[in-house]
């Protein structure tokens, strides 16, 4: 006989989640201590992921862009930010808040001391973060092509009444 999978098995696993490492960094004389958590929860991926997405929407709609040479670095950043216990700019009511962030990220990505923090995070918690942004660029890609589809079907249809036409494609729009 078969024992059932009970859900309260997983809690040793989920554990994982709340290990952390303390780092001691050493830095214009001072010394202080950066708490990583190694292991990524699926949960604070997608929370990372969702704020990736609204940094670069509120950036471009700020009038910035970023070369795409940092991304790699602003990907990092993020990591730091939901992972560590580091502390980053957090105006969420100023002007420009996402340049700000910007600019502060820039001084994070030409740090040897946040490569190296980077660097402590085990392989496989970095890869999925990677894992989920690009899952979640190629469900965007679908969904753009699905949208186009539909778009395309709707302009073909042979409605005698162009009014309902344009409403149509207006909501989908």
């Amino acid at each position: 006989m078969t024992k059932k999978f009970k859900a309260s098995m997983l809690k040793d696993e989920v554990d994982q989640y709340s290990q952390t490492l303390q780092f001691p960094v050493k830095y214009n004389e001072e010394e202080y201590i950066v708490k990583l958590y190694p292991f990524f929860s699926p949960v604070k991926i997608s929370e990372l992921v969702n704020d990736l997405a609204v940094f670069f929407k509120g950036l471009n709609e700020e009038g910035h862009s970023i070369d795409n040479s940092e991304e790699v670095g602003i990907v990092n950043c993020f990591i730091l930010k939901h992972f560590s216990d580091m502390q980053f700019y957090n105006g969420r009511k100023a002007k420009n808040r996402f340049k700000k962030l910007y600019d502060e990220f820039k001084y994070v990505i030409n740090s040897e001391v946040c490569q190296i923090l980077i660097k402590s995070f085990p392989v496989e918690s970095m890869e999925k973060v990677y894992e989920k942004i690009a899952e979640v660029i190629e469900t965007g890609k679908k969904f753009e092509r699905d949208k186009a589809n539909i778009i395309n079907t709707i302009k073909e249809l042979p409605l005698e009444n162009e009014f309902l036409k344009e409403k149509a494609l207006n909501e989908i729009k």
